[in-house]
């Protein structure tokens, strides 16, 4: 068996994802990885297919770190399968 390889940090974990992947991201919530997200939003990887549980919204709690959404609004996603893409409250989501 392979030895895992061990990355120095989070660029060099995601530095070879190419453009056209599929990314199984694993998480609720806070339990995403959202230090990885922002590292392969740093990265410039496009035409992605995120496979997860639910798409968050943006919101102040993830000081500055990249979700799903925001792949989603640079348009940087050419699929999502989701489990949950709706928010958990109505209010959670402004009328604009």
């Amino acid at each position: 068996m392979a030895r895992p390889i061990i990355c120095s940090s989070m660029a060099e974990a995601v530095a070879d994802i190419p453009d056209g992947v599929q990314v199984l991201v694993p998480g609720f919530g806070p339990g995403t990885p959202h230090n990885l997200l922002t590292a392969l939003f740093e990265q410039g990887a496009r035409d992605l297919h995120f496979v997860l549980n639910s798409v968050a919204l943006p919101a102040a709690n993830y000081d500055g770190r990249k979700t799903a959404n925001d792949f989603i609004v640079a348009r940087r996603l050419r699929k999502v399968t989701a489990a949950f893409t709706a928010p958990r409250h109505p209010s959670d989501v402004s009328p604009d």
